[in-house]
Formats: structure tokens, sequence, C-alpha cells
């Protein structure tokens, strides 16, 4: 075999493997759906991530999930204030979001949502990895892990 069928059989080999990677491979990042039956303009009807599917009720007043390591649906609801909306952050094995004065998650490992009550009136900003979110209210730091599924607390935490 010469030096430029080598080449050309060795560049033919790279672009068959990025063509299977492309195909097969799933994502890491979340990504939102449009899925069959649903459209227009309007907030996309579910969020993908590896190991979860969050599904928004219109009416913002449940969510529901999907674990992909249980197979199994859960839905929780929620009491948000006139105009709230609920915005899910997602990593690959949990969803967080705030409603109201209560800090919402899902665990994918363990199929649950799992809830904390907050201060009243507290707006927060969450920190969100693959599988935890970490969120500061105050001098209080909460964080949840997905593989526990639970949240829990520290205070005197330092002030932004």
């Amino acid at each position: 075999m010469t030096c430029q069928r080598k080449v050309t059989l060795f560049a033919g080999l790279i672009i068959l493997a990025t063509a299977v990677t492309l195909i097969f491979c799933r994502p890491t990042s979340a990504q939102f759906g449009r899925g069959g039956g649903f459209g227009g303009d309007q907030r996309p009807p579910y969020l993908v991530a590896e190991g979860l599917i969050i599904v928004i009720a219109p009416d913002d007043q449940s969510v529901a999930a999907f674990s992909t390591h249980t197979g199994v649906w859960r839905k929780t609801t929620v009491k948000l204030a006139d105009g709230e909306k609920i915005t899910p952050v997602v990593g690959s094995q949990i969803a967080y979001f705030q409603a109201g004065d209560a800090l919402f998650a899902f665990s994918a490992p363990k199929g649950s949502w799992h809830s904390v009550d907050i201060q009243a009136g507290a707006k927060v900003e969450a920190i969100v990895g693959s599988g935890y979110a970490i969120v500061q209210v105050g001098n209080k730091l909460y964080a949840f892990s997905a593989m526990a599924g639970r949240w829990d607390s520290v205070d005197n935490a330092p002030q932004k």
C-alpha cells in the first residue's frame, strides 16, 4: 500500500469516526425540546439533560421530571406569586428552580424532588453543576446533592 493510499484511508476513518460521534453520542448539556404537538413562540415545553427530562405545566403550578436512572416520572406542585414563572436550571443529573419562598431540586439518580424553605422575599442566583446546586441567601449557603438527593445548609457563609 502506497503512502498516499494510507493517508486517504486514515482521513476516511477520521471522517467516519466524527460522523459516528455526532450521530450517536448524547449531549451533556441541557437542551430545550419542541416535541410533537408543541410549538409556537411559547416557552419550550420540556428541557432535556443527560439524566433527566423536565416538563413545566402550562399554568406554572407543577413540574414533572423523568429520571433516566429510575425510568419514572415524578411531579411536584408549587405556589407562585402573581406573575412569577418557573425557570429551571439543569445540570446533567439535577434540575433546580426557585418558586416563591422555596428552592426545588430534582435528583436524577434518586428520581425524586426535594425542596427547602428560604427567607421570605429572597431573590437568589444558583450555581448548578452536573450533580449539585449551590444557593446563597443572606449569610446562609444552601447546597443540594443529586447523589444524596437532599438539601443541606450552613450559616455564616461569607457575603458576596
